[in-house]
């Protein structure tokens, strides 16, 4: 490389593909116009010229008309609430209007700055390669490292630590916030109103964010660069940016962190071995490194396997990790809640371990596994030391009966029936004998049938009924069902595979109150809704919403139990527990 610091542009015209090439020569602009208050002088010829393949013919009306273009056409919806405390209190269309012309300022600085290339400066072993004037990465080819630098308005770069993508960079609108506060269009830094909360500064924030990139997604000069401009100005190795892929963590949705990256090149021949040897260790080489676990002095393979032995686990336990890969752990990573994913998959294994290392999971039994353990709704489970409280006799039996049926077409009910056993494993903390191992699944599951039986008897005794803040209601597509004696707690337990039993104590004593949700049409049971009381405000909120096996809720069931919440508040006292009506 040269000592002296050298600028090259890409050349990214003749690269662009015929519908990109069309486009810039009859609508160059973010929205299909290059400036909002600088229209063209061929605005007419244009307009002429455009074509719904180029964008649509909605704008190619307007095009001639860029002063009434961001009222009449801009796709973007602003909030009442910010509408109101950036109108100054007169009137929404204030508010509007305002913040549809800082949108604008903004998409039109954007719009000017996507029509250059990113620029490279080599300075010696390292590159800076910039791009929209904000956004910099740094590659520093002694240290091995990439990293992130926001330039200021002078053009020098501020160096930051930040978890960015390199295989697709700009994946985030996290380089906007530098943009609007350089643009001085930022409520934090200034402009805003005298009465607007720093909340309200903050959502004024991020609604300019989030708008300028969901319309910078659908610009293919955008798209462009993020897949093809900045990647070939970076210059990264592609064996390198192969291994990191394979070795990103498992909770990583992105193609390729930036950590990942660097931990790869600063040991660069260490992954090649391993890739060498078993491919399928990457992961978990990557998580050893990590931590700073391995005296890295010969083999990592090696090194890996004594540090797992002095975790108390087998010599058959790292045959078993060396047969099966780091897929072992991809769900229990990818559900955790530790920070050391390291520990996460010797907890796990340990686990295994103690059940004779039977045939791995597959990932739907994984998860409705690790689901039984889950106290709240973040659908995360801290793995601890002994995280699991199934007996290893049980979690034998029942892993080597879903290795029996994974191809099975009825593997779905099996799964939602071993949730049920593993409930009744977790209640009874049972053992299992030799005779009732050999009997495996048929057992298990004929004595689990029989405690759900037993118990609701018992609970229907001990539990015969409570008062109830809302009768059955039908709201929407939704029939909302109160569950008000323990044997119906029982019932909707064994029909959603979860722990809801375990509450009728709190329903009597007037703590939490339990919804079955169903289809009101088929009644088909859809999810469960717990509602907690707060004795100071004298009001309900929702304490937890789930779908079957403990599921996460969708959009469309949170609104539910909001409007559940609304309707309970609003017909009983909590104090009281019963309906007003």
């Amino acid at each position: 490389m040269p000592a002296t610091a050298s600028i090259r542009h890409s050349n990214s015209r003749s690269e662009l593909l015929p519908l990109l090439q069309l486009r810039a020569q009859h609508a160059p602009g973010l929205f299909g116009f290059d400036r909002l208050h600088k229209p063209r002088p061929r605005a007419r010829t244009l307009r002429e010229a455009a074509t719904s393949v180029v964008y649509p013919g909605k704008l190619a009306q307007h095009l001639g008309r860029p002063l009434r273009l961001v009222d009449r056409w801009l796709p973007v919806a602003v909030p009442d609430d910010l509408a109101r405390a950036f109108g100054c209190g007169t009137s929404l269309d204030a508010g509007r209007a305002l913040l549809r012309r800082r949108l604008a300022d903004l998409c039109a600085w954007l719009d000017t700055q996507l029509e250059q290339s990113p620029r490279v400066i080599e300075q010696g072993p390292s590159r800076l390669v910039t791009v929209l004037q904000t956004v910099g990465f740094q590659v520093d080819y002694v240290s091995r490292r990439v990293s992130v630098a926001r330039l200021d308005t002078r053009g020098s770069a501020q160096t930051l630590d930040l978890e960015i993508e390199l295989g697709v960079p700009l994946c985030t609108s996290y380089w906007l916030r530098w943009v609007i506060e350089d643009l001085r269009l930022s409520a934090s830094a200034g402009q805003r109103p005298l009465f607007a909360t720093d909340r309200q500064a903050t959502a004024h924030d991020a609604w300019l964010m989030a708008s300028a990139y969901r319309l910078l997604q659908n610009d293919p000069r955008f798209i462009w660069l993020r897949q093809e401009g900045l990647p070939r100005a970076l210059g990264l190795d592609r064996e390198l940016s192969a291994l990191a892929v394979r070795a990103r963590p498992a909770r990583v949705v992105a193609q390729m962190p930036r950590s990942t990256y660097n931990l790869v090149w600063r040991h660069e021949h260490l992954f090649r071995r391993v890739a060498r040897e078993n491919p399928q260790l990457l992961r978990l080489l990557e998580l050893c490194l990590r931590d700073e676990v391995l005296p890295l002095k010969g083999d990592p393979v090696a090194e890996m396997r004594d540090y797992f032995r002095t975790k108390k686990c087998s010599e058959a336990a790292w045959r078993y990790v060396h047969r099966h890969g780091d897929r072992l752990f991809s769900v229990a990573c990818s559900m955790a809640s530790n920070i050391g994913l390291l520990h996460v998959c010797l907890s796990y294994l340990r686990t295994l371990d103690a059940a004779g290392l039977p045939p791995p999971p597959p990932p739907t039994l994984a998860r409705a596994w690790f689901r039984c353990y889950i106290p709240d709704d973040s659908d995360r489970l801290l793995f601890f030391t002994r995280w699991c409280a199934v007996h290893p006799s049980v979690s034998r039996a029942l892993l080597l009966a879903a290795d029996a049926r994974r191809r099975s077409p009825e593997f779905s009910t099996f799964v939602s029936e071993a949730t049920g056993v593993l409930h009744w494993a977790i209640a009874t903390g049972h053992v299992l004998t030799k005779s009732q191992a050999r009997a495996g699944w048929r057992w298990l599951r004929r004595n689990w049938q029989g405690w759900y039986v037993a118990t609701q008897r018992i609970e229907a005794l001990r539990y015969p009924a409570w008062g109830f803040p809302l009768p059955q209601t039908v709201i929407g597509r939704f029939e909302v069902m109160p569950l008000s004696n323990g044997a119906a707690l029982v019932e909707e337990a064994y029909a959603m595979r979860n722990c809801l039993d375990l509450y009728a104590q709190r329903c009597e004593s007037g703590e939490v109150r339990l919804f079955s949700v169903r289809c009101a049409e088929t009644g088909r049971r859809i999810a469960t809704l717990g509602l907690g009381v707060d004795w100071v405000e004298s009001s309900w909120h929702v304490l937890d919403i789930r779908r079957f096996a403990n599921r996460p809720p969708t959009v469309e069931l949170q609104r539910l139990a909001a409007e559940v919440v609304q309707r309970c508040n609003a017909h009983c006292n909590p104090r009281n527990n019963e309906s007003d009506d």
